[in-house]
């Protein structure tokens, strides 16, 4: 019972203080293969069930990171989409990682300078199989394209210090995470909102 108010209170603080160590400098959206870029929400009609989110970052922390200053970009949702990766780490939620994960950005210190991630969002269909894991190669499940209405996503930036924080000294390091939700709209073109 105590370990787990412990975790609790842990969990707690870490998301107080996240946001003051690194946060968004710009959350950006293309529907049309990154021609142009807005900051509204995508809004997906017709067929189209695809779109690319480009996320800089500004750090403010000068502590000195673990796994060389490896600085995570994922994109999560509730529902399975054809573009995820699946559930991690016993999470309910399915994930996404920014195009270039495997070719990793690193630094022992974090950048100040914002740096860019992309995401080619697939919320269309996905067959069985139809892909692979990009790093063990197991196949993907199906899973069907996203119905029209508004669909939630959230943004994860997150890096780890060395050294773990005072208030959790069975963590032998200390997760830095910040988070920004988003929605995506997906017209019905039987019953469109738009003119």
């Amino acid at each position: 019972m105590m370990r787990s108010y412990l975790a609790s209170a842990c969990f707690v603080f870490m998301a107080a203080v996240a946001s003051a160590e690194i946060d968004f400098a710009s959350i950006l959206f293309s529907t049309d293969g990154g021609t142009t870029w807005h900051e509204d929400y995508p809004l997906l009609t017709g067929t189209n069930r695809t779109f690319i989110l480009k996320v800089e970052w500004t750090g403010h922390d000068d502590r000195k990171m673990v796994w060389s200053g490896l600085v995570g970009c994922r994109v999560s949702a509730t529902n399975d989409f054809a573009s995820s990766e699946g559930r991690e780490w016993g999470s309910p939620l399915f994930w996404q990682t920014d195009d270039a994960h495997y070719l990793k950005y690193t630094a022992q210190y974090l950048n100040k300078t914002p740096k860019p991630y992309c995401f080619h969002v697939d919320l269309g269909q996905r067959r069985e199989g139809e892909r692979r894991h990009p790093k063990t190669g197991k196949p993907f499940p199906a899973c069907p394209a996203y119905r029209p209405g508004t669909w939630y996503f959230t943004c994860h930036l997150s890096y780890h210090l060395e050294k773990p924080q005072e208030q959790c000294p069975h963590r032998d390091k200390r997760l830095i995470e910040a988070t920004r939700r988003f929605f995506v709209y997906i017209d019905d073109p039987d019953n469109s909102i738009l003119e």
